[in-house]
C-alpha cells in the first residue's frame, strides 16, 4: 500500500521539471531494487536542490526516505522525517497525511520503547490518521480504512487485552474487509476469506501480546 501510493506521488506533480522528477524517479528505481544505501544518499542529495521553498518537492522526498529508513528499521530516523513531511502536507492529498501518520504509528510499534504505552503513543497517530480516512478522502479507500481500524483495534488489544474498544474496532475491520470481499468475491469465497481475516488479526495480536510481555 504504502509503496503503491509512492508511485502515485510521481503523478501528482504536473510540472514534470526537467531536473527533479528524474531525479525522483532514480532515487524510486533505487528503492524498488533494494538498494537502501544509494537510495537514501539520492532522497537526501536532492531534498534542498532547486527551490527550497517547493514543499512539494521536500514532502516526496521525506517520504521517500521515511519508507527507506523503515525498511532498514531504524525507526527513530524514520518517524523523524515522517515528521519534517507532515510540515509540506498543504499542497499534498489528505491520503498523504494519512499514510504519513500510519507510518509514524507503525514505527512507535516496532521501536517498542516504554511497553504498553507505545501502543498508546502509536494509536494517537492512527486515529489521525482514521479521521482523515473517514471524513476527508474521496472516493473512500476501504482497505486503507479496514487497515487503520485493525491497527488500532491491535493497539487497544496490547493496552488493555480484550476490552471493548479492541472488540469495537475489531467488529469494524470486520464489516469494512466484508463490504470490499462482498463486491469482489462470491459467496463461497467471502466465507473464507472472512475466516482467514478473523485468524490472522487474532493470532497477531495474540503473538505480539505474549511477545512484547517478556520485554
Amino acid at each position: 500500500m504504502h509503496l503503491t501510493l509512492s508511485t502515485h506521488l510521481l503523478t501528482l506533480d504536473k510540472r514534470y521539471e526537467l531536473v527533479r522528477w528524474p531525479q525522483r524517479v532514480i532515487g524510486l528505481i533505487y528503492y524498488k531494487g533494494c538498494d537502501y544505501v544509494r537510495a537514501p544518499e539520492q532522497w537526501t542529495r536532492i531534498m534542498d536542490d532547486n527551490d527550497k521553498n517547493d514543499s512539494f518537492h521536500k514532502a516526496i522526498c521525506c517520504f521517500y526516505l521515511d519508507l527507506t529508513y523503515s525498511k532498514l528499521k531504524h525507526y527513530k530516523q524514520a518517524i523523524e522525517v515522517f515528521e519534517r513531511a507532515l510540515v509540506h502536507t498543504c499542497n499534498m492529498p489528505a491520503i498523504f497525511e494519512a499514510q504519513c501518520q500510519m507510518q509514524i504509528g507503525h514505527s512507535i510499534e516496532l521501536q517498542g520503547i516504554d511497553f504498553p504505552r507505545c501502543f498508546q503513543t502509536a494509536r494517537v497517530h492512527y486515529e489521525k490518521a482514521l479521521d482523515l480516512y473517514e471524513n476527508h478522502i474521496e472516493p473512500p479507500d476501504e482497505v486503507a480504512l479496514a487497515l487503520c481500524y485493525a491497527v488500532i483495534r491491535n493497539c487497544h488489544f496490547f493496552e488493555n487485552a480484550f476490552s471493548e474498544d479492541a472488540n469495537r474496532y475489531y467488529l469494524k475491520a470486520i464489516h469494512v474487509y466484508d463490504a470490499i470481499f462482498l463486491l469482489q468475491a462470491p459467496p463461497p469465497v467471502l466465507t473464507q476469506a472472512r475466516l482467514i481475516i478473523v485468524g490472522v488479526l487474532f493470532h497477531i495480536a495474540l503473538t505480539y501480546y505474549q511477545e512484547f510481555s517478556m520485554i
